[in-house]
C-alpha cells in the first residue's frame, strides 16, 4: 500500500468513525455493508500502527498493534504487523511468537508464514525458515518475497542450484535482481 493510499484509508476511517461518534451510533449500514464503531476503531488503530511502522517508529507501532489486539484478539493483522515491528527491533523470538498467533488465527496467512521465516532466518534456523516460506508459497504461489527469502536461506545452506531456481521465480514474479542480491547479503551478513 502506498503512502497516499494509507493516508486516504486513514482519512476515510476517521470520517466514518467521527460520523458514528457524532450520531451516538454503534454501527452504520449502507446497502449491504454494515460497519461497527468497534471495527472502525480497530481499523483506525491498525492503520495508525502501520503509519508508525512505515516511519520506523517501531515502539509506537507496537503500542498501536497492542491496542488493536485488545479490541479484537482474534484479528490476525495486528499480530502479524506487531511481529514485523518486533523483528525490526531485533526481537526475533517475540516476532516469531506474534507470527505464530497470526497463523493460529488464520492458517492461510501467507505473509505471516513468510515473516516468521524471515525471523527464523535471522536466528540461523534456515531449515525451519524454508518450511515457513514453503507454506507461504503453497498459499500464494506468486509471493515473490517468499521465493526470494527461500532462495536466500537455501544459498546460505549451500544449495546454490535450488537457490537459483527460487531467485529465478522471484525475478519472474517481478522482484528485481538488485533486491534479490541485497536481501541475500542482509541475511548472510547478519549471521556470519
Amino acid at each position: 500500500m502506498s503512502r497516499e493510499e494509507l493516508n486516504g484509508l486513514l482519512q476515510a476511517v476517521n470520517e466514518l468513525r467521527n460520523l458514528l461518534v457524532k450520531s451516538h451510533a454503534h454501527w452504520i449500514k449502507a446497502g449491504d455493508v454494515q460497519v461497527s464503531l468497534t471495527l472502525l476503531s480497530l481499523k483506525h488503530t491498525i492503520v495508525e500502527g502501520n503509519e508508525y511502522l512505515y516511519n520506523r517508529n517501531y515502539s509506537m507501532a507496537i503500542d498501536h498493534y497492542d491496542q488493536a489486539i485488545e479490541i479484537d484478539p482474534n484479528n490476525a493483522d495486528p499480530w502479524n504487523n506487531k511481529g514485523i515491528a518486533l523483528h525490526n527491533l531485533r526481537k526475533y523470538e517475540e516476532a516469531i511468537g506474534c507470527c505464530d498467533m497470526a497463523i493460529k488465527i488464520n492458517p492461510n496467512y501467507a505473509d505471516a508464514w513468510n515473516n516468521k521465516g524471515v525471523s527464523l532466518g535471522k536466528l540461523g534456523k534456515y531449515k525451519e525458515a524454508i518450511e515457513c516460506y514453503d507454506m507461504a508459497i503453497k498459499i500464494i504461489p506468486n509471493l515473490a518475497r517468499a521465493w526470494n527469502n527461500k532462495g536466500s536461506a537455501l544459498r546460505v545452506l549451500g544449495q546454490q542450484k535450488d537457490a537459483n531456481r527460487c531467485f529465478s521465480n522471484a525475478n519472474k514474479l517481478g522482484l528485481k535482481p538488485n533486491v534479490i542480491r541485497q536481501s541475500f547479503l542482509r541475511i548472510f551478513r547478519s549471521n556470519s
